[in-house]
């Protein structure tokens, strides 16, 4: 069986709960996603999307200069790189996206996606 570490992306474009959400806007434009981790040190504090940013934001009238950590998803569902593919697809459910595979120690903060977008 597959593992989740075979099929993720690696080095993921992160922001932190103190950018603001123009800061996390313009890496969704600039690199055409719609999902980014959001990282405080080395630990996934939660993840960041264009809806959110929608809703959370732009629907709040709130100010550009909001930060990313006022408005992200947090309590995520993520799975272990050494978890298999079938494992992760019956954890996930009827979800759209894959949920994010993650170290229990992060290297340089960063994450690792199953086939996320804005992972590499």
């Amino acid at each position: 069986m597959a593992l989740v570490r075979e099929i993720m992306s690696k080095d993921c474009v992160t922001v932190t709960p103190q950018d603001t959400i123009i800061n996390a806007a313009m890496k969704m434009r600039d690199l055409d996603i719609g999902f980014i981790p959001v990282v405080e040190g080395k630990k996934l504090a939660g993840v960041i999307t264009d809806r959110d940013i929608v809703i959370r934001c732009v629907a709040e009238k709130k100010p550009d200069t909001t930060k990313v950590g006022e408005v992200l998803s947090q309590n995520l569902v993520t799975v272990s790189p050494d978890t298999t593919v079938d494992e992760a697809a019956k954890i996930n459910g009827p979800r759209t996206s894959a949920p994010p595979a993650c170290r229990r120690t992060w290297r340089t903060g960063r994450c690792r996606g199953l086939g996320r977008p804005g992972c590499a």
